[in-house]
């Protein structure tokens, strides 16, 4: 299995910070707990991206990483952090992120 380089993390953590800035921009803003959910998640993608680019030693395949953000969907779907959609939010964010992943 091949690793993922570091180009391919700066381009999962620009997928983000490009859906982070989309949904601050939106002025449409009918479900603002969705939007909030969507944003929280997006920002734990780039924390992710973050704390793996700052790590040298470590080396993570593309199918552990959409491993990871697909435990955290779950747990995030098992789990009720705010009341309206957030969770529905997060989950959406979150399931974008893996499909990012799985077609690099």
């Amino acid at each position: 299995m091949n690793t993922l380089e570091s180009f391919q993390l700066k381009e999962i953590k620009i997928f983000c910070q490009n859906y982070c800035q989309k949904i601050v921009n939106e002025k449409d803003k009918k479900d603002l707990e969705k939007q909030r959910g969507r944003y929280k998640g997006f920002t734990y993608g780039i924390k992710t991206v973050n704390f793996l680019l700052s790590q040298n030693n470590i080396k993570n395949t593309k199918t552990e990483l959409y491993q990871h953000f697909k435990m955290q969907q779950q747990i995030v779907q098992c789990s009720k952090f705010k009341e309206g959609n957030f969770n529905e939010g997060m989950k959406e964010s979150l399931y974008k992120i893996m499909n990012f992943v799985s077609g690099l």
